[in-house]
């Protein structure tokens, strides 16, 4: 698809835009319909271009679609931790909906733990930081394991947010149950 841009809405944007220029709008009028399917057509192409078994996606970094879920944790965890917090999330999002095995959970609550510690310098990633801590708690089972870590964070008050601070105590409140 040489000459069109990477992404099929903005190609999209781009035929909108232009169209209406001059009374020119493809959409309109009883002939056009061609020209609309043929410009539908383009965008869905655009958005599911492939390569062997490998796609490109907005920010141009080329991902493989058999990548294994671990494989994807190590290759976002940076993006996570220190990237623009949009990016952070959408990688952070894309990660959770893949979590499917026993050392793929153990995996992902281990490293709540390191987005909790690690992002708690960006105001911009507090709705990560949520997401993380609702994580642990989702899994108690495995997060009872990082019980002390989690104690001397709420205590040194690295987890300065209120719903996560609120969310950790009583992940703690819990885990202290059970024993």
């Amino acid at each position: 698809m040489d000459g069109l841009p990477a992404y099929g809405g903005k190609l999209f944007e781009e035929v909108i835009t232009y169209s209406t220029i001059a009374g020119t709008d493809p959409f309109c009028g009883p002939n056009k319909m061609p020209v609309f399917l043929a410009s539908l057509v383009a965008i869905c192409t655009g958005c599911n271009q492939q390569d062997n078994g490998k796609s490109t996606g907005n920010d141009g970094q080329v991902a493989n679609s058999h990548m294994t879920w671990m494989v994807k944790l190590t290759n976002s965890q940076s993006l996570i931790l220190t990237g623009q917090w949009n990016k952070a999330e959408a990688a952070w999002g894309e990660l959770k909906r893949g979590v499917k095995t026993k050392d793929e959970i153990n995996a992902w609550v281990k490293f709540q733990m390191e987005v909790l510690e690690k992002t708690n310098r960006d105001p911009l990633k507090e709705e990560l930081r949520e997401g993380a801590i609702q994580e642990m708690e989702w899994h108690p089972d495995v997060s009872k394991s990082y019980i002390d870590w989690l104690k001397k964070r709420v205590e040194s008050g690295l987890l300065s947010e209120k719903l996560v601070r609120e969310k950790a105590q009583e992940l703690i409140t819990k885990i202290d149950s059970q024993k």
